[in-house]
């Protein structure tokens, strides 16, 4: 994929702010709340950790699952330094 940045006020990027507008392919990505990734991430892991717990005989794989998928969403949206 090919990230496609466009700078609309470059006014404001000189002072340090950055405004860029970046998307993939041209498609903007959604912004979401780090609440509602952290909801998605655990409902995701918890699905994941159902189907390994019913394929395997993994104790507490539905568990595990949740607290990954929980932790992966709040890393994905967090603010990077």
């Amino acid at each position: 994929m090919v990230a496609v940045c466009d700078d609309r006020r470059e006014d404001q990027s000189r002072r340090g702010a950055s405004t860029a507008k970046c998307s993939l392919a041209g498609n903007t990505l959604a912004r979401v709340s780090a609440g509602v990734a952290i909801a998605v991430g655990a409902v995701i892991g918890l699905t994941v950790g159902i189907v390994i717990s019913l394929t395997t005989d993994v104790p507490f794989a539905s568990e595990i699952g949740l607290v990954l998928g929980a932790l992966a969403g709040w890393l994905w949206r967090r603010e990077r330094a």
